[in-house]
C-alpha cells in the first residue's frame, strides 16, 4: 500500500553515519530504504522503540530521526538529475508497525540533497 504524500516519516540516524558535523549520504543512499510513518507512531514513541529494538551492533547509539514528508521527498526524486522516481509503500513489522520502505534507488548525489531537506530532530540523550 502506497503511503499518502501528506504524511511525513522519519528515518532513524544513528553514530555509525554521523562525523561530528554532518550525517553521512549513505544514511539515504540505496533502495527500499526502511522509514517509519509519523501517522501511525509518535515521533516521542518512536525513541524507546527503536532503542530496544535496533540499537545495535555495540557501539551504535540513535542520534536523531531525519523527517521528510512523503511528496517532498517524492518532488526531489523527480526534479533530480537525472529523474529518479521514488514512493513509499507502507510495510508493517510486528515489532513496528509504521514500518515503510522508500522505493527507488536513491543515488549519492539524491541522498545529500534529501539530507539538506530533512528536519532534524535530535536525541536528548546526545
Amino acid at each position: 500500500m502506497h503511503v499518502a504524500g501528506e504524511e511525513n516519516v522519519v528515518r532513524a540516524m544513528w553514530t555509525d553515519k554521523y562525523d561530528g558535523e554532518r550525517f553521512s549520504a549513505s544514511a539515504f543512499k540505496g533502495s527500499d530504504l526502511s522509514v517509519s510513518r509519523l501517522a501511525v507512531i509518535s515521533l516521542d514513541d518512536h525513541w524507546p522503540l527503536f532503542r530496544d529494538r535496533v540499537q545495535f551492533p555495540a557501539g551504535r547509539t540513535l542520534l536523531a530521526f531525519a523527517e521528510i514528508n512523503v511528496s517532498k521527498l517524492a518532488a526531489l526524486g523527480r526534479t533530480h538529475a537525472p529523474q529518479i522516481t521514488l514512493w513509499v509503500d507502507a510495510v508493517p513489522l510486528d515489532w513496528n508497525p509504521a514500518h515503510a520502505e522508500v522505493r527507488g534507488n536513491v543515488t549519492r548525489g539524491l541522498a545529500n540533497r534529501i539530507l539538506d531537506a530533512v528536519e532534524v530532530h535530535w536525541s536528548q540523550l546526545r
